[in-house]
């Protein structure tokens, strides 16, 4: 149900969650998880081998001040 695999120099996460199927990716050290759950885009970060919530963002506010970008 989940899987963690990494690629190059970057983790890649996709697991299901529900019905849907989530993305889960980070950058460096840059917080650029970002998964779209209906209509909510929610911020996660890597600690460790776990994604922690961090903030849930609607889509009509863009994540600018979070320095993350839409994967």
């Amino acid at each position: 149900m989940r899987a963690l695999r990494r690629d190059k120099l970057k983790f890649v996460v996709l697991r299901r969650d529900k019905l849907k199927f989530v993305v889960l990716h980070r950058d460096k050290l840059k917080f650029v998880v970002l998964r779209r759950d209906k209509l909510k885009f929610v911020v996660l970060r890597r600690d460790k081998l776990k994604f922690v919530v961090l903030r849930e963002i609607f889509a009509d506010k863009p994540p600018v001040d979070f320095d993350c970008q839409i994967l």
